[in-house]
């Protein structure tokens, strides 16, 4: 049985998806949830990653959760 871990890409945007604080994704992960997004006809607003991001914000990690068995196949 899979168990979920967090993902370990570099996130790259930061975006908000309905009803939920801002959070970042990795270039992987935005990718899918604008595919998600798109078939459910939302538009979701990636925003890329500055410098300023970076330094004002705690923790910059990618927060989508990975299957740990999928994890060899991200990097």
């Amino acid at each position: 049985m899979a168990t979920k871990t967090n993902c370990k890409n570099p996130p790259a945007f930061r975006y908000t998806w309905p009803g939920q604080d801002e959070a970042f994704l990795c270039v992987m992960h935005a990718l899918k949830a604008s595919n998600i997004a798109a078939a459910m006809g939302l538009y979701l607003q990636l925003i890329s990653l500055t410098v300023d991001d970076l330094l004002t914000h705690d923790e910059v990690v990618c927060s989508q959760s990975v299957d740990s068995d999928d994890e060899e196949d991200e990097g």
